[in-house]
């Protein structure tokens, strides 16, 4: 515990309508090597038991901090709890997620050894209803990077290896305050995370890289945001890539080749969303919206007069045969 008594790391949790996920999540907190950190849990307006497990948990253990609100969405959840944080250095999880034992040892190491403004580690994902691998292995020796390698990674991220991208969600990561106050955490539907992570990056000298999948990401369970499609999830995934690469090339001074890659991989991951929104929206819809971010993506002087077929070899090179073929057979 620091001077004045305030933890060194405040670890952010909004939680909503998670309690089956919740015993969980707090098991890998409670079983973390390094232990001068707060859990700052915020109760997004839950219907379910989260707050009550939440609050038993909090009875037991003083460096969990419970707070309760009307439901506003991540976004606002996240800004409320981290007005709330008493840390140095900030971190981002959810709660249906987990992490590994080493997790906040190896982040705060990183940024302290390093003199890092933020530090990043690789996630592992595994399926609802599945455990993720028990024994994780560093691929690489940590490193150091500045924004404009970071920046380009994470505009890369789409087509690299697991190793050397860098992934827009807010977990994973760990911010110095001073990191922190860059930050804007929009108030949108989906993808608040990557303007953040975005932010952070270009206002960080140095960024400390650990090769190691310590986070835990819980694949498309069952509720979440990510497994629903929406006209306004849609507008917004394209909103905030909009701001990324105005910010990566702005700020970070990312070569064009990269911010091409991340005009791709957002068209990309943006139909494979409407081939999803198939059973929920009008044909012509999800046709109108297919052309519009196809006439996106051509208006970035990526790929001129981009054919069905062009979209098939592209969808194809992502491992998205299901949604490339259905792309392919109905829209034309």
């Amino acid at each position: 515990m620091q001077k004045g008594g305030n933890p060194t790391v405040s670890v952010i949790v909004p939680m909503h309508d998670v309690a089956r996920y919740l015993p969980d999540f707090l098991t890998s907190m409670a079983r973390q090597s390094y232990g001068d950190y707060e859990i700052v849990a915020w109760d997004d307006g839950s219907g379910d038991d989260t707050a009550a497990i939440c609050g038993r948990a909090a009875a037991e253990d003083s460096r969990i901090r419970l707070f309760h609100a009307e439901n506003q969405g991540v976004a606002g959840a996240r800004r409320s709890a981290l007005a709330e944080a008493r840390g140095t250095f900030i971190t981002f999880a959810d709660p249906d997620d987990l992490l590994d034992a080493t997790y906040l040892e190896r982040l705060v190491r990183a940024l302290t050894e390093h003199d890092a403004d933020m530090a990043v580690c690789r996630a592992q994902n595994f399926e609802d209803g599945g455990e993720p691998s028990i024994s994780v292995q560093d691929s690489m020796p940590e490193e150091v990077i500045g924004r404009r390698e970071a920046a380009s990674r994470l505009c890369d991220r789409f087509f690299v290896d697991d190793d050397y991208a860098i992934r827009p969600e807010l977990w994973g990561k760990m911010f110095t305050r001073a990191t922190m106050e860059s930050m804007t955490i929009p108030q949108l539907r989906t993808c608040s995370d990557y303007p953040a992570v975005t932010d952070a990056i270009c206002a960080s000298n140095r960024i400390a890289v650990v090769h190691a999948p310590l986070y835990c990401y819980r694949m498309a369970r069952a509720g979440s945001l990510q497994t629903k499609v929406s006209q306004g999830k849609l507008n917004d995934i394209w909103t905030v890539h909009e701001y990324a690469i105005g910010a990566c090339r702005d700020l970070a001074h990312v070569e064009p080749v990269h911010l091409y890659r991340e005009t791709v991989g957002t068209v990309f991951y943006i139909n494979e969303k409407i081939m999803a929104s198939a059973g929920t929206m009008p044909l012509e819809e999800v046709r109108a919206n297919y052309q519009r971010y196809r006439a996106h993506l051509r208006a970035a002087g990526v790929h001129r007069g981009l054919s069905p077929k062009g979209y098939l070899k592209l969808m194809l090179y992502r491992g998205a045969f299901a949604p490339a073929r259905w792309a392919f057979d109905h829209l034309g």
